[in-house]
């Protein structure tokens, strides 16, 4: 007895050293997840978990020591097959199967995300694109990689309720993700999608299968306009506050032209601001002829769809038709939102939650007005405010060609620099009334455990060229 008691701490040790030789326990098996260093920065470790269920298109393997009742392994297999499967299948794609077992795994367990209690949020899920390849491929790239080379999910089940809507949100929200890695990994589009329209695809793509809308990202879209995050921000710092504003942007995109755009976006071959403005100028090639002046704005098809975006939330109430929105573009002409043609515009304003949420963050997330103060502005970073006097005013001081549009309703007006290159910083001086100054008092809020997800992004520097097949 003595003897096998010592052959289970050497295993245990070996794994908890990290140790290269991959433990599978009878009726489970080792992945490689990742855990938090803190910033940005991960290391790889190991997670032992016993098989906990399967159906048709997945497997569930659940973390050791974690209890999962086997009823709730039904419902999330039943909601993946029954909701998510069908409808992401049809609106984008299937996945690969670099495994060879057909199924895509689910793996439950505590993600090590550094979360302490008051933290502003936790990390829900994530998708790995190195699992796509090889370990040995990965390894010898970097041997701080590692690779489980199967479709792969992870998903947590300690902040999260296992099975419940929030939690379904989430792995809808991941298989985005990995449907949408699996086109990239087919070769079917030249580089994988930037994080902003990603991650704004996988949002949504909660919402289409029945587990929307996300109403914790609408309520943090006033930090998002508080802080004049940018909608097009690519990078691996990917915060709460570029996850509402994407939310927000394609959540309003389903609403005007229905599902069919997060399956034309998808399906597009091109990336980024390309490819999303590709898709919507074969789906309302009208939009560019109704939304006023256009000269010289790359993109004109996406930039007038953000157009439309702040014209229906800011025109009038939340809902309204966006017609007539007054929008001076490059300067002080002023020109008008069109009236619908083959589409409304309009934020479908069904659901009272969403709509009564949007409305709070539009009041939380603006500023006072201005007087002649100086604003510089990334590409498509929004800048809110309150309106003090109808139009003519607000308007631009000093603004010609200046790279800033102005869009404003009855009660706020927004500034955003519609260059989609993000090249450089467009400044100008905006002029509303002359009663308040403008002000910049305003703290954001914080809510706590707010839904979080990592993106990872392919390693630089060659990593395409060591794939195999």
């Amino acid at each position: 007895m003595r003897g096998w008691w010592f052959l289970w701490l050497a295993l245990g040790c070996l794994y908890c050293a990290g140790s290269d030789a991959l433990y599978d326990p009878p009726g489970g098996r080792s992945f490689w997840a990742r855990r938090s260093d803190g910033g940005n920065s991960t290391t790889f470790y190991r997670v032992v978990a016993m098989f906990s269920g399967e159906s048709a298109h997945a497997v569930v393997y659940t973390e050791a020591n974690r209890a999962i009742a086997a009823d709730t392994v039904g419902r999330i297999l039943a909601a993946f097959e029954n909701s998510i499967v069908p409808i992401e299948h049809s609106l984008f794609a299937p996945p690969t199967d670099v495994d060879g077992n057909g199924k895509t795994i689910l793996l439950l367990l505590d993600i090590q995300d550094g979360y302490r209690e008051g933290s502003p949020g936790y990390v829900a899920g994530y998708f790995d694109p190195l699992n796509h390849y090889r370990d040995e491929v990965v390894n010898a790239f970097n041997k701080n990689y590692h690779s489980n080379h199967a479709e792969l999910l992870y998903l947590d089940v300690v902040q999260a309720e296992p099975a419940s809507t929030s939690f379904l949100a989430t792995l809808a929200h991941e298989y985005q993700h990995l449907l949408h890695f699996s086109k990239f990994f087919r070769g079917e589009q030249a580089e994988p999608e930037p994080i902003w329209l990603d991650e704004g695809l996988s949002e949504i793509a909660s919402d289409l299968t029945g587990f929307g809308p996300q109403l914790s990202r609408v309520n943090y879209f006033a930090n998002a306009l508080l802080a004049s995050v940018s909608l097009l921000k690519n990078s691996d710092t990917f915060g709460l506050e570029n996850y509402a504003m994407s939310y927000v942007y394609f959540r309003y995109l389903t609403d005007v032209y229905g599902q069919g755009v997060a399956s034309a976006i998808f399906r597009n071959n091109q990336v980024g601001v390309a490819g999303l403005n590709n898709s919507l100028a074969q789906l309302d090639s009208a939009l560019t002829s109704i939304c006023g002046a256009t000269t010289g704005l790359s993109y004109a098809h996406f930039g007038c769809s953000y157009r439309f975006f702040w014209g229906a939330m800011i025109r009038a109430n939340v809902g309204d038709s966006p017609a007539n929105t007054l929008v001076r573009y490059n300067g002080n002409t002023v020109s008008y939102l069109g009236a619908a043609g083959a589409f409304t515009y309009r934020w479908n304003t069904g659901n009272t939650a969403f709509t009564q949420e949007l409305t709070q963050s539009l009041a939380r997330g603006a500023y006072g007005p201005s007087n002649g103060r100086g604003v510089s502005l990334v590409g498509y970073a929004p800048l809110l405010s309150r309106i003090r006097s109808a139009p003519p005013d607000p308007q631009f001081d000093n603004c010609t060609d200046c790279g800033l549009t102005l869009i404003a309703g009855n009660d706020y007006y927004v500034i955003f620099n519609h260059n989609a290159e993000m090249a450089s910083a467009k400044t100008a001086v905006v002029r509303d009334s002359t009663q308040t100054n403008w002000s910049t008092s305003i703290t954001p809020t914080r809510p706590t455990n707010q839904v979080l997800h990592w993106h990872f992004s392919l390693p630089a520097d060659g990593f395409e060229s060591l794939r195999q097949d």
